[in-house]
């Protein structure tokens, strides 16, 4: 055991060091505990506590809404940790000190609880960045043990979560029955926690009257992990009661039995392991038989055979990237489309008849708060780990725009059957369609700019501190040209004026020339290399 604690700490050692080594990683850790340190110093907008709102006879309201959304948040988390653990290999079977000690005399369970320590980090950077969030939860009149307690929850779930992860792999990497076994009972907790909703809302004959019973119910802290975390979190919000203590009890005993049961498992993963590394062997006729079967599977989408000038130039970046595209994605419709539809129509279903809510301001925020995440999946963060992506002749600013243009086109292409419906629902005039894509385009820029520079600063994008980096840049970033807008859309709507739509205007230019910087650093870039 003295040997994973000397490896584990030799590789935070060498990673400390390489901010010694690499000036560029210093300055951006420096910049990133800045942005961090910035939210202690800002003074709070009000003085002195105000006494939360009153809606619908309902106290508290805001904290209701708030439990409510991070429960949410929480079980999208859950589905997807448990998901994972049913695929075959894990990701922790990929990092290099974990596969050192494949040959090692340890445990199965030893190496694979090893290889958890390096997501423990990323929970602990996860939870720092609830720190960006210390403003609003004072403002929801949280104590200073309230909000260590909502951080402490966030961790313990996401660490929990982990070995939840290692656990599902552990019984069911070699058992097809039990994967579809885990899947059903991941995805019946989702469908049981919307037919709730749903329930509720149709039993009070009002979707608001609903969602108010629906975050009420005690019902959710019946699921595992995000219900428990929500009792817990109710009882620090409203006060503890004897469900609350219990769901404390099991979110602290159900891991500790998880792990002794993971040690108790006889299982051997090498396997399974050496498949994340490498494709294993296999006969030749398996192999044609797999060709065919991809060939079949291909064939059935058909895709142009010529791009952009033939394909030729910097554009066959972009037409690869497309032919990629389509052959993962062989329909139209995909998640991303989906979740945005859902979402912003049921924020328009659920806000008709409120004034307050009648803003295409709101449903565009909203929009461009998942637009943040989505853009996580782009096509420059594939294209730059591409070493033809170097090698191809070309102008680099060319590339680097080819290489962003399919990203920002996939992006404004989800968007559109949810603006669609939102407009065509809540009456907008027609036009704020081209006018949400166009600002919702530019916005991309401004993630795609912030993504190309920490490329320039890292050479990659694979640790937690630079993912972090990352969006807390993305967040810098797009504080000017949001903000302008906003500020421009608030004149629009509620005393339209000439300035508002010249402001709306300017801040469409600030994310394109954000955008523009992002095509600079990425010819740099290109040109010389990640910054020593």
């Amino acid at each position: 055991m003295r040997a994973l604690f000397y490896l584990k700490i030799r590789t935070i050692i060498n990673s400390i060091k390489q901010l010694k080594e690499k000036p560029s990683k210093l300055i951006s850790a420096l910049f990133y505990l800045g942005f961090l340190t910035f939210i202690f110093v800002v003074p709070s907008s009000n003085t002195q506590r105000n006494p939360l709102e009153t809606i619908a006879g309902v106290e508290d309201f805001s904290l209701l809404v708030f439990s409510a959304i991070l429960f949410l948040i929480m079980i999208f988390v859950n589905t997807i940790a448990w998901h994972t653990g049913t695929k075959r290999g894990v990701s922790i079977f990929t990092f290099p000190d974990t596969q050192f000690l494949f040959t090692a005399p340890l445990k199965p369970a030893t190496i694979l609880l090893y290889g958890m320590l390096s997501q423990v980090r990323t929970s602990l950077i996860s939870t720092a960045f609830l720190l960006y969030q210390i403003p609003n939860l004072k403002r929801l009149n949280l104590s200073g043990n309230q909000i260590v307690g909502v951080f402490a929850i966030w961790f313990l779930l996401v660490f929990s979560n982990h070995i939840i992860t290692a656990f599902i792999y552990a019984i069911s990497f070699q058992s097809e029955k039990r994967k579809t076994l885990v899947l059903s009972v991941v995805y019946g907790l989702i469908t049981l926690t919307v037919v709730l909703f749903a329930f509720f809302a149709i039993r009070e004959g009002s979707f608001f009257n609903g969602f108010l019973k629906f975050i009420e119910t005690k019902l959710l802290y019946l699921i595992p992990g995000a219900g428990w975390a929500k009792g817990i979190l109710d009882g620090l919000l409203f006060g503890f009661g004897w469900l609350n203590i219990v769901c404390f009890a099991a979110f602290l005993i159900a891991p500790i039995i998880l792990l002794r049961l993971i040690y108790k498992i006889d299982f051997d993963y090498f396997e399974d392991a050496l498949s994340m590394i490498q494709i294993a062997p296999g006969t030749d006729q398996q192999a044609e038989a797999n060709q065919a079967a991809l060939t079949k599977y291909f064939n059935r989408v058909k895709i142009r055979k010529t791009g952009l000038n033939h394909g030729y130039g910097e554009s066959a970046i972009f037409y690869k990237q497309l032919r990629e595209h389509r052959r993962s994605r062989p329909h139209l419709i995909g998640l991303s489309m989906l979740v945005l539809l859902l979402i912003l129509g049921a924020m328009a279903v659920s806000t008709t008849g409120s004034p307050t809510m009648k803003n295409p301001l709101i449903f565009w925020g909203a929009s461009a708060f998942m637009l943040f995440f989505f853009s996580f999946n782009s096509t420059t963060f594939r294209a730059l780990n591409e070493h033809q992506f170097f090698t191809l002749p070309g102008k680099s600013s060319l590339k680097i725009i080819y290489a962003s243009l399919l990203g920002i086109l996939l992006a404004m292409q989800d968007l559109v059957p949810a603006y669609l419906f939102v407009i065509i629902y809540q009456k907008f005039n027609l036009l704020l369609l081209i006018v949400g894509l166009l600002l919702s385009g530019s916005l991309f820029m401004v993630f795609n700019t912030s993504q190309i520079i920490v490329f320039r600063i890292f050479g990659e994008i694979k640790s937690a501190f630079s993912t972090m980096v990352m969006i807390t840049l993305s967040l810098v970033c797009s504080i000017p040209g949001i903000a302008l807008i906003v500020i421009g859309g608030l004149g629009a709507f509620s005393n339209p004026a000439v300035w508002s739509y010249l402001l709306i205007a300017v801040g469409f230019m600030v994310n394109c020339l954000i955008g523009l910087l992002g095509v600079a650093v990425g010819k740099r870039y290109l040109e010389e290399g990640p910054i020593r």
